[in-house]
């Protein structure tokens, strides 16, 4: 079953925005935690955050605007994005390492090493488990959700501003495969392999 969802589950169910403002409202009101974390599509050529992670960020703005004293803990593009809009990030998630590469995931630094540096933040602080309103592209969404439901989160999708894959590819992005999205007519085929393989290799590490 969780193969077969590996393979064929290339979309989540979203809250329409008065549904999931309901729901954070009823998790503050019971004390529960709740935090923001983000994954990110990759940053752009000369230390830009690139078109996805912009995206992204409008979407964490209006939550943040929304609920501005619930903890954020991002990733390096989705910060330099978010710092364009004025958002104040809580915890920066960062390579473990000045050299790890920023052009692609490794085994060191991953959307699951991600996950466990926000889980290991919440831990250190009595904050979990939480309640987690992920953000990332459409169909990383997925893969992340899975992710940190292994790891004990409740993970409530933030609503996107696009629910176009398309829309979040750049041109000038790190990712090769991101680069070839934008690029190419049906590149974008180039970017669901790539994310097929890592799901697979997560399902086979016994991630997800």
């Amino acid at each position: 079953m969780r193969l077969l969802k590996c393979l064929f589950a290339w979309r989540v169910r979203y809250p329409n925005w008065e549904k999931f403002t309901q729901v954070i409202s009823v998790a503050l009101f019971d004390r529960r935690p709740v935090v923001i974390v983000t994954h990110d599509i990759c940053m752009a050529a000369g230390n830009r955050p690139g078109r996805g992670n912009e995206l992204l960020a409008e979407a964490l703005k209006h939550v943040s605007d929304l609920f501005p004293d619930i903890p954020i803990l991002a990733t390096i593009p989705v910060v330099l994005a978010a710092e364009m809009k004025g958002v104040k990030v809580t915890v920066v998630i960062h390579p473990p390492h000045c050299d790890t590469p920023m052009d692609r995931s490794t085994m060191e630094y991953n959307s699951k090493m991600v996950v466990e540096a926000q889980k290991r933040w919440l831990i250190e602080r009595g904050q979990f488990p939480a309640l987690a309103l992920a953000l990332t592209t459409p169909f990383h969404m997925p893969r992340v959700k899975w992710i940190m439901e292994k790891e004990g989160f409740e993970v409530l999708p933030i609503p996107l501003p696009t629910p176009r894959q398309f829309d979040y590819m750049d041109r000038n992005s790190l990712y090769f495969s991101v680069r070839v999205a934008a690029r190419v007519p049906g590149g974008l085929l180039l970017a669901y392999g790539r994310e097929l393989c890592a799901r697979l290799l997560f399902f086979w590490k016994g991630w997800i």
